[in-house]
């Protein structure tokens, strides 16, 4: 119980915002991530009120090689890029309130056709989102950020890279909420 609550003594002290300051990114750099599918992602501050995030994500998994006789294993690769616009609607000192709006992209490898004869193709799913959010100044260069929003996707269903025999019949499309939990907890560093 003691250690539970040093740990989190000594998170609150790590990120208390007096020792943020209302500082301005622009012309800023900053590395971080809104998607987790997509964590390797860069945000240039374009100005006080407006910033362009883009980011990439790629996951590497084992799968059976349908194009070949034997199907032996292969290393199959999903990528996911994700491009977003967040709009400072209300800055205070210690924290903005925003409006991004989303693209993401996912590129997942498959085979379609008899094993032995199959043809490796490239599964492509998109989501639009539109999300409002809070951005907290937990220092001068550390931000981090929460949200809620909505998000029309239209993918296809699978279980799983390579695993996707026939998917071109599977796509659909769904529209809904979507809120981030404390596993989605975003990130930036700025670097002015």
């Amino acid at each position: 119980m003691s250690k539970r609550f040093l740990a989190l003594a000594a998170l609150l002290v790590l990120f208390t915002p007096t020792l943020s300051h209302a500082q301005d990114h622009k012309g800023s750099w900053a590395l971080g991530y809104w998607n987790k599918n997509a964590p390797l992602g860069v945000r240039y501050q374009v100005n006080e009120k407006v910033g362009l995030d883009l980011a990439l994500g790629f996951q590497t998994s084992k799968g059976v090689d349908e194009t070949s006789a034997s199907t032996p294993e292969k290393t199959l690769t999903t990528f996911d890029v994700d491009f977003g616009v967040p709009f400072n609607l209300v800055r205070t000192e210690h924290a903005n309130f925003f409006f991004r709006p989303g693209i993401t992209s996912q590129m997942v490898p498959y085979y379609v056709g008899p094993s032995g004869a199959a043809t490796k193709k490239t599964l492509s799913n998109l989501a639009v989102s539109g999300t409002l959010g809070a951005e907290w100044k937990a220092t001068e260069h550390l931000t981090l950020s929460v949200g809620h929003g909505i998000e029309w996707d239209k993918s296809n269903a699978f279980v799983g890279p390579g695993d996707l025999l026939g998917a071109e019949a599977t796509k659909e499309s769904t529209f809904g909420s979507r809120a981030f939990d404390i596993t989605e907890l975003g990130f930036r560093w700025y670097f002015n």
